[in-house]
Formats: structure tokens, sequence, C-alpha cells
């Protein structure tokens, strides 16, 4: 297994990814099982004359929270918590739940309502001025979730962190000067997908695992870690046909072969291989802004290969592209609503405004 030392990840974070300065005030939302690195961006964090703020919380905690809370209070706006991120300047989400698994239990309305309470504190965080950073941190149990060895996924997972800033700019500004302005967007795959879509007028995103300013003047400062895609938000009338994804998780459950119909924007019907009775307990949970089709992103690490239904590392596989229903307002979007649900789809071909950018999973764009 690869060897991480995590003072020098979280030098890189704050010094390197995110570009803290001295008097950041620095949000630091984690779980009890990556207390090491949480320490470490905290320590990081006041060594540069910035000032952590640790929120900590466990599996336990999250779901004895839905399961005694009273539904009233689990839908009460967190307009208090709003407040209280208007003071702060960066933001640092640490995957708190260790097992991916731990909520698949709560009914699908309670998380739907949380997520909805929850929208005034993240609202703060879409502004453009508080500097977002969403870190996944490996766990043993999210590798027994996913069906794979733990040795391969803590690797996959600090392997694809590994790979520099700077090699993963080069790898996807190609993409964003070719789609930089397309109108209209036809993805095709051996499946069965035939979707169409426009991105008019939408500006083009790089996650590249650092702070860009060419991605802050359009108004997106929120880094994911691992990095490594290029995405745009989607004209939110403007999906029509079918996607068919892989491997779609709910709550740790793998949903094979999701197949979405589209009509004028929104998923209006769909189908599976295997655990069709989850997603649809899912879907027919879901408020009409969030069958929005919302994001439509191309991965560009070379160090993932494979999906295997994590979602933080799937979307990042060179050769597969993802598509997002629900809210894409942080990325220059105009759908609002708490919901932000990707899927991806490996090895497809796709054509913008009749020009084929990705052939069977290949990009065939020069840089």
């Amino acid at each position: 297994m690869l060897d991480i030392n995590y003072k020098q990840v979280a030098k890189t974070i704050i010094n390197d990814s995110m570009k803290l300065n001295e008097d950041d005030v620095v949000w630091i939302l984690a779980g009890d099982h990556n207390l090491p690195l949480c320490e470490e961006i905290g320590i990081q964090t006041w060594k540069i004359g910035a000032f952590p703020i640790i929120e900590m919380q466990s599996d336990n905690l999250m779901k004895r929270m839905y399961k005694e809370t009273p539904d009233k209070y689990l839908k009460k706006p967190h307009t208090g918590l709003a407040n209280i991120r208007k003071h702060i300047t960066a933001f640092i989400y640490m995957e708190p739940l260790k097992d991916p698994t731990t909520l698949e239990s709560v009914p699908a309305y309670k998380k739907i309502a949380y997520m909805t309470s929850a929208m005034p504190a993240k609202k703060v965080l879409w502004n453009g001025d508080v500097k977002v950073s969403l870190f996944l941190y490996p766990t043993p149990e999210m590798a027994k979730a996913y069906n794979v060895s733990w040795e391969f996924y803590h690797d996959r997972v600090w392997g694809a962190i590994q790979i520099s800033p700077d090699e993963l700019y080069r790898a996807s500004k190609p993409i964003k000067d070719f789609l930089t302005g397309k109108k209209n967007i036809h993805i095709t795959s051996p499946k069965g997908t035939d979707l169409r879509f426009s991105i008019e007028n939408r500006g083009i995103l790089l996650c590249t695992g650092e702070d860009l300013d060419e991605n802050r003047e359009l108004g997106d400062a929120n880094l994911n870690i691992p990095a490594g895609e290029a995405f745009t938000s989607i004209v939110e009338d403007s999906t029509n046909g079918v996607a068919v994804f892989d491997k779609v998780f709910v709550d740790g459950t793998c949903v094979d072969d999701l197949r979405l119909e589209f009509k004028d924007g929104s998923a209006i019907s769909f189908d599976a291989a295997s655990n069709k009775d989850k997603f649809g307990e899912f879907f027919n949970s879901l408020k009409p802004k969030d069958k929005i089709a919302a994001e439509f992103g191309i991965g560009t690490n070379p160090a993932v290969k494979g999906v295997i239904g994590c979602l933080h590392t799937d979307e990042k596989i060179a050769g597969t592209i993802h598509i997002a229903i629900g809210s894409n307002l942080m990325y220059g979007g105009k759908n609002e609503t708490p919901l932000h649900f990707d899927m991806i789809m490996p090895g497809p071909t796709v054509v913008a405004d009749g020009e084929t950018m990705m052939n069977a999973g290949r990009l065939t764009i020069n840089g």
C-alpha cells in the first residue's frame, strides 16, 4: 500500500491547492475516522496565521440524527448555520461517513428533507467568495461497499490524489478549449445511450486540484480531491433521449445498467438490471427540480481505472463522462435544489456541434 504522509498532504491542501492566506477562517468538516488528517490540516492552518473551526461527525451521530430528530426539525432551514458561515473564507469537507452504507435504511424522504433544510448554509458556500475543498478520505468500509480490496481502494484514491495539478491541467485544458463556444452535445454508447442537450453560453470549468483564477472568474471556487475533470452546466430544458450508466450507487447499493429517459430537460422514467426498487425509492422521492439534467463532465485523471461505484473517483476516470441531475447553480446554471446526483458512463462517443471529441472513450481532440 502507498505510504501517506498526512503532514505533507495537509500542507499541500492548505498552501498549494487552496492557496490559503493569513487571517483566512477555515471551516473543516470531518469524521472521527479521518481525525489524523483533520488534525494536521488544523495545525497547518494555524501555522500560516489562519484560524480553523473543526466540526466533527461520526456514522453513529448521523444515523441517530435521522432516527431521533422529529421530521419537523429535519425540515427546519439551517438559517443560523448559514449566518455563521457568512464569516468564513474557506471550507474543507472530508467525507464524514466512514461507511457509505450507514444511512441506507433511512427513508429517502428524510434525506431529502434534511438536504432541503441545509440549502441556506450550502448557498453561502456557492457564492464564489468561499474557497471550498471536497476531500475523499478512503476507508476499509468504503472498499467493502464497492466490493474491492482495501489495498486496491486505498491506492486508487491516494494514487489519484498524487497526480499533480499541472498534469491534470494539461489533460483538461484542451477539453475546455474545444467546448468553449459549442452549443449542442450528442452522446451515444454501446449500451444504448442516445442523449442530446445544450451547453450554449455555459462556462467550461476545470477540476485540477488547484484553485484556478479562470474558474473563479466563472463563479466557481470549488475543489474536488481527487481531481481530474472538465465540466459545465447543462441548459436546463434541453436534455432529450436516453442515457445508460453502468453502475450507480444509492446509499451503498449498486444499481447496474441504470437507464434514464429524459424529456425537455427532465428525467421522466427509468429501468435497471439490478436493484430497480432501490433506485425507484430514491427517484420517486425527488421533486421536479431534482430530476433536471444539470451537469456534463469528462474525466481526465490517468491514475484511476475502472468504474467501481465510488463517485468521487469514478467521475475522474479518463475515458468516461458523467451526467448529474439536480442543482447546477454552483456551475453557472439556473437550477437551484438541494440534490446533485452524478452518474458515470464509460466508453461513450461524444459529438459537439457535429465534431467528434470522444470516440468510444478516447479523446480525439488535440491538446
